[in-house]
């Protein structure tokens, strides 16, 4: 037995809601004039940025940019890119349990994704492309563990206080990251011809830190090009951009598990004479967790006063791995 005191802690994280919704987004597009006309549309690829998130009545908002690499042969039957943006926007409605604590936080994990793409050409330079997005939020609270006393006390209460490990998840979000590089072109690429570019974020390794995680990684970057001095068909060239940045992410300790991932939000290929000037901009989500101890209050009574206890069952999430 031992005195409750409210310096002890009675909050902990569990989780609010983990739901799934799917939104379809069509856009337009027409391509500039100095662009070729479409002739025959190859591929449609779909890059979804990470969401800004709202929390807020009763539901949860998310909003964002699909960014689509479309690659088509032309009508001299040569290869070509462009890209093009769409926002989007998205809710996903939620309850609220009054026995969550709105003013101490809420951690939201939201992650969209591109299910399936289609493109459609309806003018020699107007197309219709259609993506389906599946969002994932996951939503935790911090709930109020304290005891409710109802009636005249007469006389000391006596309480027993119990210590339970419960997981406690952090999520962070980085600003953009910029990296470049410059690839030299041999001698026999001098009517080089760079047709699309294409960049993927692999994160090799993370490493909590206080307040921040640590994450190394590279972007692999995929250049499609050909020669047009030759019949030559385009070939694809592989370079990677490594990096090591650091992602605020609040409430993290050293003693956390982390992991994180990232999309690049934007890619630019200059060509200019021998070389080509590489510029990236990476984005990357982080989340952490770790076992906490929290104290509550298992048993409570008075030895001088006839009482009755009245208890509630609560289901606490524990971090595996």
């Amino acid at each position: 037995m031992d005195n409750y005191t409210k310096e002890r802690g009675a909050h902990v994280q569990t989780p609010i809601c983990n739901r799934q919704t799917v939104s379809e987004l069509t856009s337009d597009f027409s391509l500039p004039d100095y662009q070729p006309q479409i002739k025959r549309l190859l591929r449609v690829k779909a890059t979804v940025c990470p969401p800004d998130k709202y929390v807020g009545g009763g539901s949860v908002e998310l909003s964002g940019r699909v960014d689509y690499s479309i690659l088509y042969t032309g009508n001299d039957g040569a290869l070509y890119c462009v890209g093009e943006s769409a926002e989007y926007q998205m809710k996903v409605p939620m309850e609220m349990n009054a026995a969550y604590d709105l003013n101490e936080g809420l951690t939201c994990d939201a992650d969209v994704v591109a299910e399936t793409v289609v493109g459609r050409v309806v003018a020699p330079r107007k197309l219709s492309i259609k993506c389906r997005l599946r969002a994932g939020v996951r939503l935790w609270g911090m709930r109020r563990l304290d005891e409710a006393i109802k009636g005249k006390e007469e006389g000391s209460l006596e309480r027993l206080c119990k210590e339970i490990e419960c997981a406690h998840v952090f999520v962070g979000n980085s600003q953009p990251i910029r990296l470049g590089d410059e690839i030299l072109l041999d001698a026999s690429e001098r009517d080089f011809r760079l047709i699309s570019a294409e960049g993927e974020v692999s994160v090799s390794d993370t490493e909590a830190g206080s307040g921040e995680v640590n994450c190394r990684g590279e972007v692999v970057l995929k250049l499609l090009s050909s020669n047009e001095s030759t019949d030559a068909p385009p070939k694809v060239q592989v370079r990677k951009i490594p990096f090591s940045v650091s992602v605020p992410t609040e409430g993290v300790e050293v003693n956390c598990a982390s992991t994180a991932d990232g999309v690049c939000s934007d890619l630019r290929i200059t060509v200019e004479e021998g070389r080509l000037l590489c510029e990236v901009t990476v984005l990357l989500r982080t989340r952490a967790q770790r076992n906490e101890s929290v104290a509550y209050t298992k048993d409570l009574y008075s030895t001088r006063s006839t009482c009755e206890c009245q208890r509630e069952i609560c289901t606490l999430p524990r971090a595996m791995r």
